[in-house]
């Protein structure tokens, strides 16, 4: 290099230094759901799904370690119509946030309507799910006046699903996250009652297994981006997401 370029890049390299320092944080986290299925009838069926979420890394400051806990439960109506099906689902979904030298939660007591429908071609099937996420309750806030409200998260799912072999499917989606009505006193919070707009996208990249018809488990990478209110980037979170799920059929035990 020459002696008259070195200050000039040695400045481009300060310059450049802090915005590198200032890159949201980048994390790696676990994932989890344990999902069994009661089918009751052709078009009834009733999940109970628990879940939890660990942070183990950060490349800012230390790990969060154990982040969240969650339970779904909640009745499925389900219809078919040659290639096309419906299945709309309405669960209750509580979800604890634990608060480090406390025995207790932060929690959220939410109302989640979910339909999907989904389309058959052959060996490919195109999905698309909404949940109409309606958080009811939220102890994030110190007033008890304020812990009683409305608001509501719109989460638009469009979902890829490649049988690779009759016990193996790919999977590739995105999800983004939308505040579409917020509490009319509480504070926005995404521990409470949500900010309009978009909060999050998620990524989905995986494969379903299913050596079994009564049992699947679907490992899969997830990339989250979380916005702050101008739309900036605040973090970037990197799943493993693992779901296992069995399904319980009431009908045929009924006929042995």
């Amino acid at each position: 290099m020459s002696p008259r370029l070195a200050p000039v890049a040695l400045c481009a390299l300060l310059c450049a230094w802090p915005a590198r320092a200032a890159d949201p944080p980048h994390t790696g986290r676990v994932w989890l759901y344990a999902a069994t299925t009661l089918r009751l009838s052709p078009g009834l069926s009733l999940t109970l799904m628990p879940g939890m979420r660990a942070e183990f890394a950060r490349d800012t400051g230390a790990a969060a370690g154990h982040t969240l806990d969650e339970v779904f439960v909640g009745p499925n109506l389900h219809w078919r119509f040659d290639d096309l099906s419906l299945q709309l689902s309405l669960w209750y979904y509580f979800t604890g946030i634990p608060v480090a030298g406390a025995p207790d939660y932060v929690q959220t007591h939410s109302l989640e309507v979910i339909p999907t429908l989904a389309y058959r071609l052959g060996d490919l099937t195109l999905v698309s799910r909404t949940i109409f996420h309606s958080t009811v309750y939220a102890t994030t806030y110190d007033e008890t006046r304020l812990r009683s409200g409305y608001g509501l998260v719109i989460r638009e799912m469009l979902l890829a699903r490649y049988q690779a072999l009759p016990w193996m499917a790919v999977l590739v989606a995105d999800e983004p996250f939308f505040g579409v009505v917020e509490d009319a006193e509480a504070e926005p919070s995404l521990a409470g009652f949500w900010p309009r707009g978009v909060r999050l996208n998620r990524v989905y990249a995986g494969f379903d297994f299913k050596p079994r018809p009564s049992f699947s488990v679907s490992p899969q990478y997830v990339y989250e981006s979380v916005f702050d209110d101008g739309g900036a980037v605040v973090s970037h979170n990197h799943y493993l997401f693992v779901t296992a799920a069995w399904t319980l059929d009431l009908m045929a035990e009924n006929k042995k």
